[in-house]
């Protein structure tokens, strides 16, 4: 794969691992190499099946795994992962907020960072997650895309709320 100047992640969506080894969905090998912290390994989503358990699924949700979503990002950190993108199929497109227990679940289990994403309806909600885990990176999408609040309300508010952002970009 042919890397653009100034790419500084690639985001993969494990889809299958097979002999200790992270692969692409185009099974042509390993997707972990050196530089793993520019390497994003996408959960896909997790569904809750009972009280602090989330089952992965695949192809947008509509794919069911039957891999527990918790071991699964273990896996995904041991073998190397430079951070672990999640996204709630509950809560994606609800803009309910972020299912705070999948992503402390996930943060309190795996090394490398995670990233969340799907249920931001507000700037609250925002505020929310990064003020009780200890969290990557947030993925908002229907708030930006939609003008319901912007990049410079997020940090605003979250500067004013104690988390850590930087007002300066």
């Amino acid at each position: 794969m042919k890397e653009a100047k100034g790419k500084k992640k690639i985001a993969k969506v494990m889809t299958e691992m097979k002999e200790g080894k992270l692969h692409s969905g185009s099974k042509k090998g390993p997707i972990v190499g050196g530089q793993k912290q520019a390497v994003a390994i996408a959960l896909s989503e997790a569904r809750k099946v009972g009280s602090s358990q989330w089952e992965a699924l695949t192809d947008n949700g509509r794919e069911q795994t039957g891999r527990d979503v918790l071991q699964w990002s273990m896996e995904a950190s041991e073998l190397g992962a430079g951070e672990v993108l999640i996204t709630s199929v509950d809560r994606e497109g609800t803009r309910s907020g972020f299912d705070v227990d999948l992503v402390a679940a996930i943060a309190n289990h795996v090394e490398c960072p995670v990233v969340a994403s799907g249920g931001m309806g507000s700037v609250q909600d925002f505020v929310n997650l990064a003020s009780s885990v200890d969290i990557g990176g947030i993925a908002a999408a229907d708030v930006l895309h939609f003008g319901r609040v912007s990049v410079r309300e997020i940090r605003e508010n979250a500067f004013r709320s104690g988390v850590g952002v930087r007002l300066d970009v």
